[in-house]
């Protein structure tokens, strides 16, 4: 159902459609004060409905883990005191992570012959843009973890790379990683934790299920990942475990579009068909001047959305002979 088909249903329900037998104009000012209330009164219902008639979703991601030249201790927690002199070095590194989780220095050096060492420059991730750094990246402002990771720019791919955490306080740190293999920007370089978070559309609503797919031709449903939970910017992350490869489907229900007096006239409801039928109701409810009409058509509105949460209406046949019930039900409509 268009967003068009549906208003003169509505105007039909609540009896406001046309007069004598002559279709009200739709420049008529009463016509055009119902239209704009419908709108927000369309976003309502179907925001309500889409709780029961689900909209799916597929966000696939592919996940293919590159060796960490650190090894596996990068995932480690270690803790920093001033003047401890931990370093953190390995050969023809290209790209670093790297998460602390209060203000320090990181600084980066280079080296032929893993003895002399001479500052080291790149560039790293700020939100998406590639920004460069001379040696060194203060981290500052935090008292939780915070990542950096980019880009290192050696003089010979055979160069040995050192990174050096340091501050006046203590403070820890965990998720290093050093790559072998260049990425095109800071931002591809890949985020090396135990799980490896995904941030969801903004439209998410609920989680269904994660679908993996792999090089042994297998497609099974896969249990190994944390979330859906809020990460600090308030979006919905679900987090992979870093070894698990393949491409995997993460199949969630989602909230619709927002409908409002801007939105398409051709724009088509979201929801599934059987479900859309029942938004003229609760607009036309809502809108009607004559309360028993609109007490009416709510009612009805409540009982169709019954019949659609109810787990003996599983098809679309059944729900639809619901609603012809329902329509039948009283001589008004």
């Amino acid at each position: 159902m268009l967003l068009s088909e549906m208003i003169p249903i509505a105007m039909k329900k609540m009896k406001n459609y046309s007069i004598r037998g002559t279709p009200i104009s739709v420049t008529d000012p009463n016509y055009v004060d119902l239209m704009n209330l419908m709108y927000d009164l369309a976003n309502d219902a179907q925001m309500d409905l889409c709780k029961v008639s689900k909209i799916s979703y597929v966000m696939k991601v592919t996940q293919n883990p590159v060796v960490n030249l650190l090894g596996d201790e990068g995932f480690k927690l270690v803790q920093h005191l001033p003047g401890d002199g931990k370093t953190y070095t390995a050969q023809s590194a290209q790209a670093f992570h790297f998460a602390v989780d209060r203000p320090c220095t990181l600084t980066f050096e280079q080296s032929t012959d893993n003895v002399t060492f001479t500052p080291l420059n790149g560039f790293y991730d700020v939100v998406g843009v590639n920004t460069a750094f001379s040696g060194s990246i203060a981290v500052t402002g935090n008292t939780s973890f915070v990542t950096r990771k980019g880009l290192l720019t050696l003089t010979a791919v055979t160069n040995y790379v050192r990174i050096t955490p340091t501050s006046l306080y203590p403070f820890s740190s965990m998720d290093r990683a050093l790559f072998k293999d260049p990425y095109a920007v800071s931002a591809d370089v890949p985020d090396y934790s135990a799980y490896v978070p995904y941030v969801l559309p903004d439209k998410y609503m609920e989680f269904n299920k994660m679908m993996r797919k792999n090089d042994t031709r297998q497609y099974n449903e896969n249990s190994d990942f944390k979330g859906p939970l809020k990460n600090e910017n308030k979006k919905s992350v679900i987090s992979l475990n870093w070894y698990l490869t393949g491409e995997f489907e993460i199949h969630i229900w989602v909230r619709p579009a927002k409908v409002d007096k801007d939105t398409d006239p051709s724009y088509e409801f979201e929801i599934e068909e059987d479900a859309q039928t029942l938004i003229p109701y609760y607009v036309a409810g809502f809108a009607a001047d004559d309360r028993s009409i609109g007490s009416e058509l709510l009612r009805q509105y409540d009982d169709f959305k019954a019949a659609l949460r109810s787990p003996t209406s599983s098809t679309s046949d059944s729900v639809l002979n619901s609603l012809w019930s329902i329509q039948t039900s009283n001589k008004l409509f």
